[in-house]
């Protein structure tokens, strides 16, 4: 008898980032493409805005702190990475707007 009640994870979508500049920033993990974005668009820029928290912390920090998912980035930057792809493109589209940065976030 065959199961038809069994889901299966859907497979990770990636994010291509375009900015005005003409970079475009395509990883083939989600994750290292929302790094590079955040990196390209200034980490101390990004630190100094008020309302990007992730799991009640902010989303840039300077010493590593509780949480399992930050990534280390040139050595002094943590960046949370606890989110879906989903909450990584809006995330990017909300800080660009906020610092007026022309880029296009895009599921490829």
């Amino acid at each position: 008898m065959e199961r038809t009640d069994i889901k299966k994870k859907s497979a990770a979508k990636q994010i291509r980032v375009s900015f005005g500049s003409g970079l475009v920033i395509e990883e083939r993990k989600p994750t290292d493409t929302y790094i590079k974005a955040l990196k390209e668009i200034g980490l101390l820029r990004i630190s100094r805005l008020n309302g990007f928290i992730v799991d009640g912390l902010p989303l840039i920090v300077k010493k590593k702190d509780s949480r399992k998912q930050l990534r280390n980035v040139d050595g002094s930057w943590y960046i949370s990475t606890h989110m879906c792809t989903d909450a990584k493109k809006k995330l990017l589209e909300r800080i660009a707007e906020k610092l007026k940065v022309k880029l296009i976030v895009e599921y490829i």
